[in-house]
C-alpha cells in the first residue's frame, strides 16, 4: 500500500485527485481514499 496525501474534489459529479507526491499515484490514492 502506497502511503500518499491527496485531496478530493467533487465537481460535476467527477472526482479529481490531486497528489502532492507522484501523479502516477492518483488513481491509487483516489481508490484508498474512497474506500476509507
Amino acid at each position: 500500500m502506497h502511503n500518499c496525501e491527496c485531496i478530493l474534489f467533487l465537481f460535476d459529479g467527477v472526482i479529481i485527485a490531486l497528489s502532492y507526491h507522484n501523479h502516477n499515484l492518483l488513481e491509487e490514492c483516489t481508490v484508498q481514499k474512497l474506500l476509507g
